[in-house]
């Protein structure tokens, strides 16, 4: 679904994607909450790696010092505002359960 921010005969316009819920196709046999939990394990994870990485420290998520936690946690807090029903993927990334 699309939408015009203005008028695109008289000034341009430009047109912006509506915020919608994609629809994701789970794998055979798994049902969708598999394929969604599975692809916010992905992002958070990523999200975490990131951290790790920018500190330079030979840490995992479990391992994390304080910095490194609050720093995750801070960028984490974005996705889990509007996703909030993924918090308990991140807890278990950061207790090693992924």
């Amino acid at each position: 679904m699309y939408e015009w921010r203005s008028n695109p005969k008289t000034d341009g316009g430009s047109v912006v994607r509506k915020r919608s819920q994609i629809p994701l196709t789970p794998a055979k046999g798994f049902g969708a909450d598999v394929c969604t939990d599975q692809l916010a394990e992905v992002l958070f994870s990523e999200v975490s790696m990131d951290v790790l990485q920018m500190t330079g420290n030979d840490h995992t998520e479990q391992t994390a010092d304080p910095l490194e936690l609050a720093e995750i946690k801070r960028r984490w807090n974005p996705f889990l505002e509007r996703l909030p029903e993924y918090q308990t993927v991140c807890e278990k990334i950061l207790a090693g359960e992924k």
